[in-house]
């Protein structure tokens, strides 16, 4: 695929880096990806490669305080910011390709920014696909702990701390964890605002489901360590007539850097061909 860097301006004034990608001039459909917590949108390069043939486009960015964007590692102003971003995003989208039908896409962290947009905002997306977002952590911090951070959010909201991460369980492939970890662009910082703001908005999601307005597919690996697939399992179950689960047995969190990568490109060009043929 042929690749092109942009840049874009927070609504905070900081510089987002952004990439298209795109194997065709005319692509049947563009899809907007968020990337999750740590990391940045060009590791997702080898896996839209396997969108080429079918003419989809890509189009995605870092977010602030991610990858070769501005801002403190881990640092957020505000959730409503992070939304914000993703509108300026889709604006940039819409210059590039204006009429071409759009996807959001949206892992882990960026699940949750994807699937709260989708709840909150109006913009006409044809679908969209969710993948091990973060709703609920595998393991929640305990009453205590969310009592801590609720009060450090309003004490010292910027302050970073180490995310707990284990990056062991990013993919059950030992190559994919060593990319992770070797990649300059990666990190591992959180502070209080934006782990508070994503594990609230998270819950909002599962109790605000009924709002879902945008056909979405949602996939989840069963051995997640990181991210629940229980509570995915259950956003699904709330609304069997616009989220169709599929959850994929024996993968890690990042199933699109795991063994059963081939298998969820397929999965998402079935189910982008199939909306693009509905009205």
């Amino acid at each position: 695929m042929d690749r092109q860097d942009f840049t874009i301006t927070s609504v905070t004034g900081f510089k987002l880096y952004g990439k298209v990608w795109q194997g065709n001039p005319s692509p049947n459909a563009v899809v907007i990806l968020i990337h999750g917590f740590g990391e940045h949108c060009s590791r997702y390069t080898t896996y839209f490669e396997l969108f080429k043939e079918e003419s989809i486009a890509f189009v995605s960015m870092d977010q602030i305080g991610h990858g070769r964007s501005e801002g403190k590692r881990g640092v957020i102003q505000s959730y409503k910011q992070l939304l914000d971003d993703v509108d300026l995003l889709i604006d940039k989208t819409e210059a590039l390709f204006p009429d071409t039908p759009k996807f959001l896409y949206g892992h882990s962290m960026g699940g949750n920014i994807a699937f709260n947009y989708l709840l909150q905002r109006s913009f006409p997306f044809k679908g969209a696909i969710i993948s091990s977002p973060w709703l609920q952590l595998v393991n929640e911090p305990n009453k205590a702990k969310k009592v801590i951070i609720n009060i450090l959010k309003h004490l010292c909201p910027n302050h970073t701390v180490k995310s707990g991460l284990n990056t062991k369980y990013i993919s059950t492939q030992d190559k994919e964890v060593i990319n992770y970890n070797d990649d300059s662009h990666n990190h591992g910082r959180i502070s209080f605002r934006l782990l508070s703001a994503i594990s609230q908005h998270g819950l909002w999601v599962m109790n605000n489901t009924n709002q879902l307005k945008v056909p979405t597919l949602l996939l989840h690996g069963n051995k997640d360590h990181v991210t629940s697939h229980h509570a995915s399992k259950k956003v699904a179950q709330k609304r069997p007539d616009l989220i169709k689960y599929i959850e994929f047995d024996g993968m890690y969190h990042e199933i699109h850097n795991d063994k059963a990568r081939e298998i969820l490109a397929n999965e998402c060009i079935k189910w982008i061909n199939l909306a693009l043929h509905q009205q």
